[in-house]
């Protein structure tokens, strides 16, 4: 598939990134919703205390795709005129793109980038993902759990309720 085979304003986006990489304003670049997301939506790039990622592909029923860990850059961006190259050699050079996040493991990896100082972005968990999370946890080597226990709960929100003595 070729840029041109995507739409005009998609063909911009990627001309945008192409053009800022080449005349040396690729930081300005990314400091701007101008990365240009498959579900049509613009980003910037996760600052520091944020736990998410740009990758290349994602299933949708994986788990960092379902708590929008993982977001996905437009396939414009990887079409076969190879004119991107630069540009997204330098978003995987800063550690923010991957090929994908599919894996239950790859939750833990987008959990332990950035730093733990200031207001902290927090991930919320419905009951399904809250499972699949303890699930991988379990998977998880025991040896990383101490260095990265903390920083998950940090990041995680529940939904929860309280019941008195009484049920209600």
């Amino acid at each position: 598939m070729t840029l041109q085979s995507h739409s005009g304003a998609t063909q911009l986006y990627v001309l945008f990134a192409i053009i800022a990489e080449q005349h040396g304003l690729f930081r300005p670049f990314i400091a701007q919703c101008g990365l240009l997301l498959t579900d049509g939506t613009t980003t910037t790039l996760p600052a520091s205390t944020e736990v998410w990622g740009l990758v290349k592909t994602a299933s949708p029923e994986a788990l960092a795709t379902r708590v929008g860990l993982a977001r996905r850059l437009h396939p414009a961006y990887f079409s076969d005129d190879a004119g991107p190259v630069a540009f997204l050699s330098k978003l995987n050079g800063l550690g923010v793109l991957f090929d994908d996040r599919d894996t239950a493991a790859d939750v833990f990896s987008i959990f332990e980038r950035g730093s733990s100082g200031g207001s902290l972005a927090t991930v919320k968990l419905e009951d399904a993902d809250l499972l699949a999370l303890r699930n991988a946890w379990a998977e998880f080597p025991r040896e990383r759990h101490a260095d990265l226990g903390r920083k998950v709960g940090y990041r995680i929100e529940l939904r929860a309720s309280w019941y008195d003595a009484k049920g209600s």
